[in-house]
């Protein structure tokens, strides 16, 4: 697998990722429920922390992550 492939790869994880992440918290805020808080931020934070590795490993490859969320996550907020 080339290198533009394995970026192209990683950076649609990113994309994927943010919106999770973005989700999330976005459900995180709207709960009163302090267990289920607790339960969503931690997925978020998994995600964010995720999205940090790749995007470590586009600029190991030579790349420039975009970290912006999607349109399709966009239309969910």
């Amino acid at each position: 697998m080339n290198k533009e492939k394995i970026k192209n790869a990683f950076q649609d994880l990113i994309f994927r990722l943010r919106d999770a992440e973005k989700g999330y918290l976005e459900i995180e805020r709207a709960t009163s429920n302090l267990i289920v808080k607790k339960w969503l931020k931690q997925y978020a934070q998994e995600r964010h922390q995720m999205r940090k590795v790749l995007e470590s490993k586009i600029i190991e490859l030579g790349g420039n992550p975009k970290v912006q969320t999607t349109f399709l996550g966009d239309l969910h907020g």
